[in-house]
C-alpha cells in the first residue's frame, strides 16, 4: 500500500485546472488535474475520478479517497457545462 500519500488532502482547484479540464473525463478533469499537480514529486502513475472518489496509484500501490459533497457537486456541473467556480478538494482516504 502506498504509504507516501496521506490519509487527508486539501488540493486547491483553480482557474487554470477549470479551463483545462475535461468535462466527462476521470483522468483529464479540472480535480484529476489539480491532484496530478500537486502530487507530481510523489511517484503517482496514474489516477481515476469519478462523483464517489478517486483512486490515486502510485509505485507503491493504490490508495482510494472519499469526495465531499462539494465535489460531487462540481464534477456533475462541470460534466454538464454549467459554470463552476475553483475550490478546495478535500480528500480523505477510504478505509477497506
Amino acid at each position: 500500500m502506498s504509504e507516501s500519500l496521506p490519509d487527508y488532502m486539501e488540493i486547491d482547484v483553480t482557474e487554470e485546472h477549470i479551463k483545462n479540464g475535461t468535462p466527462n473525463s476521470a483522468s483529464y478533469c479540472p480535480i484529476a488535474l489539480a491532484i496530478k499537480e500537486k502530487l507530481i514529486n510523489d511517484g503517482v502513475v496514474s489516477l481515476i475520478v469519478h462523483h464517489l472518489g478517486t483512486s490515486i496509484e502510485t509505485v507503491e500501490g493504490v490508495r482510494f479517497f472519499d469526495m465531499d459533497n462539494e465535489a460531487r457537486k462540481f464534477i456533475g456541473n462541470f460534466d454538464n457545462g454549467k459554470m463552476v467556480d475553483p475550490f478546495t478538494l478535500k480528500l480523505s482516504r477510504r478505509r477497506i
